[in-house]
C-alpha cells in the first residue's frame, strides 16, 4: 500500500524541481558560467576578488528585479571595479547598478553595453535597398 503512494509524489515533487529550473534558467546559467571558470581563477586571482565577484552574483541573485533579468552578467572584477554585462538603454543596467553598489569591496560598477541585434534589425539589414517599383 505504500508504494503505489510514493509514485505520485515523485512525479509532482520532479515537476516541481523543473518548474523552479525552467523559472530560474538565467540565474542559473549565469553561476554556471562562474563555477566553469573558478577553477582556472583560482590559481591567477586573489581570493578577495573572487570571494568579492560571488558577493555581488549573489545579490544579484537574491534581487527579484535581476534574478530573472535575460541579458545581464558580470563580465570580471578587479582592484574594486566591478564590470557588468548590461543593455545600456534598458533600466534593468541602472537597477543592477543600485543593487551592486550596496556590495562591500565593490567601489565602481561599469556598464558594458552587450546590446545583440535584434530578429527585426537582422531582418531589415538583409533587405535590399531598392525602391518598389510600381507594375
Amino acid at each position: 500500500m505504500r508504494r503505489p503512494l510514493r509514485h505520485p509524489f515523485r512525479f509532482i515533487s520532479r515537476l516541481i524541481v523543473l518548474k523552479w529550473a525552467w523559472r530560474n534558467r538565467y540565474d542559473l546559467l549565469r553561476w554556471g558560467r562562474f563555477v566553469m571558470r573558478l577553477p582556472s581563477e583560482v590559481r591567477t586571482r586573489d581570493l578577495d576578488e573572487l570571494v568579492t565577484e560571488a558577493r555581488a552574483r549573489i545579490a544579484l541573485s537574491v534581487d527579484p528585479r535581476t534574478r530573472y533579468a535575460t541579458d545581464l552578467d558580470i563580465c570580471g572584477y578587479e582592484n574594486g571595479s566591478l564590470m557588468v554585462a548590461a543593455p545600456g538603454q534598458k533600466p534593468i543596467a541602472q537597477i543592477a547598478r543600485d543593487v551592486l553598489a550596496g556590495v562591500s569591496g565593490v567601489n565602481d560598477v561599469q556598464v558594458v553595453d552587450n546590446q545583440l541585434p535584434t530578429a527585426d534589425t537582422t531582418r531589415t539589414n538583409n533587405r535590399a535597398e531598392t525602391p518598389a517599383v510600381a507594375s
